[in-house]
């Protein structure tokens, strides 16, 4: 998955939370909504914590665990993109996650 920050549902959720919507394309170019947490650093990459928004009648962030771990890369143009990591940096950033998670208890 991957595509730009952008904000496809605003006006459709509550406006505090319009900022940190990320819209993703899967490899089948079906679109999923995601809600971002929040960004760190891990191994000299930034990722984001992201949320699940279910979007079958009615947009919602989705209160379960469904979460996942975006790698952020800053395109030519400066822009974000967010991107699966790979298995290697996945389980880096899950590590630097759960650190920093464990420092905020």
């Amino acid at each position: 998955m991957n595509d730009k920050y952008i904000n496809p549902l605003a006006g459709q959720i509550d406006d505090d939370v319009d900022d940190n919507i990320i819209e993703m394309l899967d490899e089948t170019g079906r679109k999923h909504y995601f809600y971002e947490e929040m960004q760190f650093f891990a191994d000299g990459n930034r990722y984001a914590l992201l949320r699940f928004i279910k979007t079958d009648d009615e947009f919602e962030i989705d209160d379960d665990e469904n979460i996942t771990i975006a790698k952020i890369v800053v395109n030519p143009a400066g822009e974000d993109e967010y991107f699966s990591p790979s298995d290697e940096e996945f389980d880096i950033a899950v590590k630097a996650y759960e650190e920093i998670a464990v420092e905020n208890e």
